[in-house]
This record gives C-alpha cells, sequence and structure tokens, in this order.
C-alpha cells in the first residue's frame, strides 16, 4: 500500500513537471517566433548598420535563452531518470526494520515483505517514465529546430551589414566633383546648399563654411530671404551693401532676397567672379522651394548639396525639389542630418540614385543646437570641426 502511495507521487511529480515544461517551452517558442516574424516582416536590406547589430546581438541572446532551456530539459531527464531508479532500489530494498542486524537475519525472508504489486508498479513507473521521455524528445527537437532557425538568421543579417557596409562606404568616398566639367571661372568656387526650413540648412551651411574659412577665405550668401544666421552669433551684412563694397575678411556672412528679381543672378555671379582673387569658396543657402533661383545658380556651381533632416515633412519638400532640378553638369550631394533609417533607403525615398550622388552623413551634434540657443557659432567648436571634417571629406 505504501509502495503503491509513493510510485503514483512520483508518477503525479513527474506528470507535473512534463505539464510545466511542456507549457513553458511552448510559451517561449511561440514568443520567439513572433518575434522572428515580426524581424522578417522588415525590409532588412533598409535596416541601418546598427540596427542590423541589434538584431543580431538579440538573436544571439534568444540563442542562449533556448540553449539553458534545452539544457533544464536534459535535467528534467536527468532527474526523472534517478527519481525512478531510486524508488525502484527502494522497492527491491524493502525490509521490516531499520536494523541492520535484524534486517540481516531477515534477509531470507525478503519476498515476504516484498509488496505483491511490486511488478504492475514496476511496469507502469517504466512505462509512464519513457512517455514522459518521449514528450520531452519532441521538446528537445522543437528547441533544436528553432535554435538552427535562428543561427540562419543571424548568417543572413551578418551578410546584409557586410553589403550595406559596403555599399555606404562606397557612397561616402565617392569624389563626384571629379567628373564636373568646369566651363566658367566660377564653377570651382561657387557651391550651393538647400534645404527645406527648419532642418539644419543654415547650421549646416554655417558650419563647413566656418571649418573651410580656416584654410581658405569663405564667402557664405545666404539667399533664401528668410536667414538664420543671426540665430548662430552671426551678423550678416546686406548683400547690396556686399556688392558695394569690397570687404575682405576670413569669413563673411550676407543675406539677401533675389526671389522677385532673378534678372539679377547674372549680376550677383558676375560680381562674384571678381571677388575670387580673394574668396576661394563661395557658399549659397537656397530654401527648397526656391527651384527657379537654383536652376538659374547651378550651371555656374561645382556642387549642390541636398540637405534634411529625415522628417517626413523635410523629406517630402526636398524631394519635391530634386525632382524638378535638372542640371546635369554639376556635382550632387545628399547631407543627411542624424538619419532615423537606412541612408541608402532615404536617398532612394528622395528620388536620388545612390550611385551617382555623394553621401554625407551628420551625426546628432547637440552642441550646434546649443548654439542656436545661445546664439554662439558652431564652428568654433573643436569637436564640431573634427565631425565636419570627418563627413565632408
Amino acid at each position: 500500500m505504501e509502495s503503491s502511495i509513493v510510485a503514483d507521487k512520483i508518477m503525479s511529480i513527474m506528470v507535473a513537471i512534463m505539464k510545466s515544461a511542456e507549457e513553458t517551452v511552448d510559451a517561449r517558442i511561440a514568443s520567439v517566433r513572433q518575434a522572428l516574424d515580426s524581424v522578417a516582416s522588415v525590409k532588412l536590406v533598409y535596416q541601418d548598420q546598427s540596427r542590423l547589430q541589434s538584431l543580431i546581438e538579440s538573436r544571439l541572446q534568444v540563442q542562449m535563452e533556448l540553449m539553458e532551456l534545452s539544457k533544464g530539459i536534459i535535467e528534467v531527464y536527468q532527474a526523472m531518470d534517478q527519481s525512478v531508479s531510486g524508488l525502484l532500489e527502494q522497492f527491491e530494498e524493502e525490509l521490516p526494520s531499520n536494523n541492520d542486524y535484524i534486517n540481516a537475519v531477515m534477509n531470507p525472508l525478503k519476498p515476504i515483505f516484498t509488496p505483491s504489486n511490486i511488478g504492475a508498479l514496476t511496469t507502469k513507473i517504466l512505462g509512464d517514465l519513457q512517455q514522459n521521455r518521449v514528450s520531452l524528445s519532441i521538446m528537445e527537437d522543437k528547441i533544436k529546430s528553432l535554435i538552427n532557425l535562428v543561427f540562419k538568421l543571424c548568417e543572413e543579417d551578418a551578410t546584409i551589414i557586410e553589403y550595406q557596409q559596403k555599399l555606404i562606404n562606397l557612397l561616402l568616398s565617392q569624389r563626384v566633383e571629379d567628373v564636373v566639367i568646369v566651363d566658367s571661372i566660377i564653377k570651382n568656387s561657387l557651391r550651393i546648399f538647400v534645404g527645406p526650413e527648419d532642418t539644419g540648412r543654415t547650421a549646416t551651411a554655417l558650419t563647413w563654411a566656418g571649418v573651410v574659412s580656416r584654410r581658405q577665405n569663405t564667402l557664405l550668401l545666404d539667399l533664401t530671404g528668410d536667414s538664420k544666421l543671426r540665430q548662430y552669433g552671426v551678423e550678416p551684412m546686406a548683400l547690396d551693401t556686399f556688392l558695394e563694397q569690397r570687404l575682405e575678411q576670413q569669413l563673411v556672412c550676407v543675406e539677401g532676397n533675389l526671389n522677385q528679381t532673378l534678372e539679377r543672378v547674372d549680376e550677383v555671379v558676375a560680381e562674384l567672379k571678381t571677388r575670387l582673387n580673394y574668396y576661394a569658396h563661395i557658399h549659397v543657402i537656397l530654401d527648397a522651394g526656391q527651384s527657379e533661383l537654383l536652376s538659374h545658380l547651378a550651371p555656374s556651381a561645382l556642387s549642390v548639396h541636398f540637405i534634411t533632416d529625415g522628417t517626413t515633412r523635410g523629406t517630402k519638400l526636398l524631394k519635391q525639389t530634386i525632382e524638378s532640378f535638372t542640371e546635369e553638369n554639376i556635382a550632387k550631394k545628399v547631407i543627411l542630418i542624424d538619419p532615423p533609417i537606412d541612408p541608402v533607403r532615404m536617398k532612394l525615398d528622395l528620388s536620388i540614385d545612390p550611385l551617382l550622388a555623394k553621401l554625407i552623413i551628420i551625426p546628432h551634434i547637440p552642441h550646434i543646437r546649443a548654439c542656436a540657443y545661445n546664439h554662439t557659432k558652431p564652428y568654433e567648436n573643436k569637436e564640431v570641426m573634427a565631425v565636419f571634417e570627418e563627413a565632408f571629406r
């Protein structure tokens, strides 16, 4: 009777363990598969490198967890085997006393004290053990299958990262200005920066102008009609004043509006040609909505920099400007400020052929925002200068 109770308890414990193990494994597998499905639904070729690396690391963590789960199942195997073996040994060794001397004397009469249903109990316990082993084996196979799937996905991600990095390195290293035909005296010096308002165009153009002015004298013209230069501690002079005076400084910032007087563009360009003996670099800031003015200036420029901060609004407005831009003899560059997604995808979203335009990525720089708040010059900060030097090289 006592043996039957012990056997029943052992079997009920095994059943409870199996039920708990099955629920744990099934729940974990379901959550992992759901996570993998959500990742697979994303176009990984457009994910940025850091995002892909994050996915790989998370999957490696999943692998470790699944392997621990598999190890736990093996330990359950061993625990059940030990429990059953111990119980069967107890059946075989069961004697009427705890005293060794009495047991030694009564050992020849051991069969009298052995339970009559020992055969049935042993068969049932071993049968239940085998059934639970089969269940555990099925669970183990499920886990192994999932581990193999995760490893395969990680290998695919690694291939994508390698491809993406090679492509981005190619786009960053392109020397698009080398293929431009310099057919005028000003073309080597004039560069255009165009972008929607409040997307970082002023800070980007001003900072880069300040950086290059350390090497050669630079002229920065803001022709948007709504200059934001004063936000960065710069007091620009009026365009008419600049045209009347021959001011010569390391960095000169000018503001003007030619939207209503496009016929003056040729006059301004002609005057700028006379300043080339002093200003090696002439940078012009335009708004994304000034497509007509951009078209007038583009033939005289070596390159045009399309600037966006990756917002939906900024991307939409800049895309319209790019699609209406038809000048061919000019280098195209795309400046992405803290891009929220893969840079290659952003270039495609802007209707720009990734292989025909140089990619310039500006990371998030809190100091530049602080400059706008404090009305200070961003190009006077060494860390900002280092970032821009690396991005524009």
